[in-house]
Protein backbone atom coordinates (compact mmCIF):
# COMPACT_ATOMS: atom_id res chain seq x y z
CA UNK A 1 0.00 0.00 0.00
CA UNK A 2 1.48 3.31 -0.86
CA UNK A 3 0.71 6.32 0.98
CA UNK A 4 0.41 10.10 0.48
CA UNK A 5 3.12 11.98 2.45
CA UNK A 6 1.65 14.22 4.44
CA UNK A 7 1.37 17.95 3.57
CA UNK A 8 1.63 20.10 6.51
CA UNK A 9 -0.52 23.15 7.37
CA UNK A 10 1.88 25.57 6.43
CA UNK A 11 2.04 24.13 2.94
CA UNK A 12 -1.83 24.01 3.06
CA UNK A 13 -2.33 27.60 4.09
CA UNK A 14 0.43 28.44 1.92
CA UNK A 15 -2.20 27.02 -0.93
CA UNK A 16 -4.81 28.47 0.31
CA UNK A 17 -3.27 32.16 0.31
CA UNK A 18 -2.03 31.56 -3.24
CA UNK A 19 -5.25 30.40 -4.54
CA UNK A 20 -7.46 33.02 -2.11
CA UNK A 21 -9.43 29.91 -0.61
CA UNK A 22 -10.82 29.55 2.44
CA UNK A 23 -9.89 26.63 4.73
CA UNK A 24 -11.52 24.74 7.82
CA UNK A 25 -9.85 23.46 10.74
CA UNK A 26 -10.43 22.95 14.52
CA UNK A 27 -8.33 24.97 16.76
CA UNK A 28 -9.09 24.94 20.76
CA UNK A 29 -12.16 22.61 20.63
CA UNK A 30 -13.92 24.44 17.88
CA UNK A 31 -14.57 23.81 14.25
CA UNK A 32 -13.99 26.81 12.01
CA UNK A 33 -14.15 28.51 8.53
CA UNK A 34 -11.65 31.13 7.88
CA UNK A 35 -9.48 32.81 4.96
CA UNK A 36 -6.03 32.84 5.83
CA UNK A 37 -4.67 36.74 5.49
CA UNK A 38 -1.18 36.71 7.12
CA UNK A 39 1.41 33.68 7.86
CA UNK A 40 4.80 34.51 9.43
CA UNK A 41 6.57 33.53 12.81
CA UNK A 42 6.39 35.62 16.42
CA UNK A 43 8.77 34.45 18.87
CA UNK A 44 10.06 31.68 16.41
CA UNK A 45 6.78 30.15 16.17
CA UNK A 46 4.65 29.77 12.80
CA UNK A 47 1.25 31.76 13.16
CA UNK A 48 -1.45 32.89 10.61
CA UNK A 49 -3.79 35.68 11.15
CA UNK A 50 -7.17 34.82 9.70
CA UNK A 51 -10.67 36.08 9.60
CA UNK A 52 -13.08 33.92 10.36
CA UNK A 53 -16.54 33.92 9.37
CA UNK A 54 -18.36 30.46 9.99
CA UNK A 55 -18.57 28.26 12.88
CA UNK A 56 -17.68 28.38 16.60
CA UNK A 57 -15.20 30.03 18.56
CA UNK A 58 -14.83 29.92 22.23
CA UNK A 59 -17.58 32.68 22.51
CA UNK A 60 -19.92 30.98 20.51
CA UNK A 61 -21.42 31.18 16.88
CA UNK A 62 -19.63 33.53 14.31
CA UNK A 63 -21.30 36.09 12.90
CA UNK A 64 -19.70 36.89 9.07
CA UNK A 65 -18.84 40.61 8.50
CA UNK A 66 -17.94 41.47 12.32
CA UNK A 67 -14.83 43.32 13.02
CA UNK A 68 -14.25 40.99 16.26
CA UNK A 69 -13.42 37.58 13.96
CA UNK A 70 -10.02 38.63 13.25
CA UNK A 71 -7.94 35.87 14.58
CA UNK A 72 -3.90 35.06 15.63
CA UNK A 73 -3.44 31.31 15.77
CA UNK A 74 -0.18 29.10 16.26
CA UNK A 75 -0.35 27.31 12.71
CA UNK A 76 0.93 23.81 14.61
CA UNK A 77 -2.51 23.84 17.10
CA UNK A 78 -4.48 23.64 13.70
CA UNK A 79 -6.29 19.92 13.10
CA UNK A 80 -8.05 18.95 10.46
CA UNK A 81 -6.78 21.83 8.00
CA UNK A 82 -8.27 21.26 4.78
CA UNK A 83 -9.18 24.12 1.61
CA UNK A 84 -12.67 24.29 0.64
CA UNK A 85 -14.56 25.65 -1.96
CA UNK A 86 -16.30 29.09 -1.37
CA UNK A 87 -15.91 33.07 -1.81
CA UNK A 88 -12.82 34.63 -0.18
CA UNK A 89 -13.76 36.71 2.95
CA UNK A 90 -11.08 39.66 3.26
CA UNK A 91 -12.92 40.62 6.64
CA UNK A 92 -13.72 44.31 7.74
CA UNK A 93 -10.56 46.28 8.39
CA UNK A 94 -11.30 46.65 12.42
CA UNK A 95 -8.45 44.38 13.27
CA UNK A 96 -6.44 47.78 13.74
CA UNK A 97 -4.83 48.32 9.97
CA UNK A 98 -1.83 47.16 11.29
CA UNK A 99 -1.50 43.48 12.05
CA UNK A 100 0.44 42.26 15.12
CA UNK A 101 -0.08 38.62 14.58
CA UNK A 102 3.46 37.67 13.62
CA UNK A 103 7.00 39.75 13.57
CA UNK A 104 8.56 37.97 10.62
CA UNK A 105 5.99 37.73 6.90
CA UNK A 106 6.79 35.07 5.51
CA UNK A 107 3.26 35.31 3.26
CA UNK A 108 0.41 37.91 2.46
CA UNK A 109 -3.03 36.47 0.60
CA UNK A 110 -3.32 37.74 -2.96
CA UNK A 111 0.54 38.17 -2.97
CA UNK A 112 2.03 36.07 -6.00
CA UNK A 113 5.56 35.97 -3.89
CA UNK A 114 4.56 33.75 -1.57
CA UNK A 115 6.56 31.99 -0.03
CA UNK A 116 9.66 33.20 -2.16
CA UNK A 117 11.99 33.99 0.61
CA UNK A 118 12.09 30.98 2.48
CA UNK A 119 14.55 28.74 2.98
CA UNK A 120 14.13 25.04 1.93
CA UNK A 121 13.18 23.92 5.62
CA UNK A 122 10.96 26.69 6.31
CA UNK A 123 8.01 24.57 5.41
CA UNK A 124 7.93 22.41 8.11
CA UNK A 125 5.99 23.75 11.08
Amino acid sequence: MVRKPRVSNYDILLRAMRELRPVSAVYGGHYREMCPHVLGRKRDRLHCLFYQYGGESSAGPVRDGSPENWRCIPVAELTALRIHEGPWHWGPSGHGGTQTCVDVVEAVAGRKTLGASLGPDAASP
